[in-house]
């Protein structure tokens, strides 16, 4: 699946350029609270996230593991910046809404990705190789008030 170490797809920029082109022209994306919910926040994309599961499953393989033990998965659904659906018909209502009107909750989605963002200015990969030449010139990277614009970040990073 997508996401883990050794997903060759992550390599593939095919399959990156569907993603992009796919995510920029969905009227509402709906996925299980993963970190494309941030993306599609930064697009000002409705996200609808899935808190149930269509068959009985293990705790170990139930989408809503997740909401309870990673944090970033936790500020964004405190975020209020998606619906979360914990039925199928809850899943079609919010997707319905949404069609009906994409800037419901535009609001929380913008104070979603200032909170979780650096920037969402299309530069990100540019200060990632810029911050790898200085360290490969051995300038250390110095990330003073890396999360002075997330105050609620900073409590959970000071915690680690």
């Amino acid at each position: 699946s997508g996401g883990k170490i050794g997903d060759r797809r992550l390599l593939d920029p095919a399959y990156l350029t569907d993603l992009r082109d796919t995510l920029a022209h969905a009227d509402v994306v709906v996925n299980t609270t993963s970190t494309m919910t941030i993306d599609a926040a930064a697009l000002d994309k409705p996200v609808v996230n899935i808190a149930f599961d269509l068959h009985n499953e293990s705790p170990d393989r139930s989408v809503t593991r997740y909401f309870n033990s990673w944090i970033h998965i936790q500020h964004i659904v405190r975020s209020g910046a998606s619906k979360l659906a914990t039925s199928f018909p809850e899943l079609l209502a919010y997707t319905n809404r949404y069609l009906e009107d994409p800037t419901l909750e535009r609001d929380q989605r913008v104070h979603l990705c200032d909170m979780m963002c650096y920037r969402v200015d299309g530069g990100s990969g540019q200060r990632v190789v810029d911050h790898l030449f200085q360290a490969l010139d051995g300038q250390p990277f110095l990330a003073t008030d890396q999360f002075s614009h997330a105050p609620e970040l900073q409590e959970v990073t000071n915690n680690d």
